[in-house]
């Protein structure tokens, strides 16, 4: 792990033999996503790809970084502190 790596909790389905089916809620604040299947949250590292030997690219990775430039000087929220968003 690099100092620029981190962990993350990510929700996984739970392999079962139903098919997932996702039901529809109403848009909105009270929107909710309901696929009627179970989830299991497991912690795992979240490499930076920039530190990659080879870039990634679409075909291999699934993802390729690009380079893009910005006139934002400050990427943290009003008030200077990094959390979470």
């Amino acid at each position: 792990m690099t100092n620029s790596d981190v962990q993350a909790s990510i929700r996984y389905l739970v392999p079962t033999d139903e098919r997932p089916i996702y039901i529809a809620s109403q848009a909105g604040a009270d929107a909710a996503l309901n696929i009627g299947a179970q989830f299991e949250e497991r912690t795992v590292t979240v490499y930076d790809a920039r530190q990659l030997q080879t870039p990634a690219s679409l075909d291999k990775q699934g993802f390729s970084l690009a380079g893009h430039a910005t006139r934002v000087e400050n990427f943290l929220p009003v008030g200077g502190s990094a959390g979470r968003l």
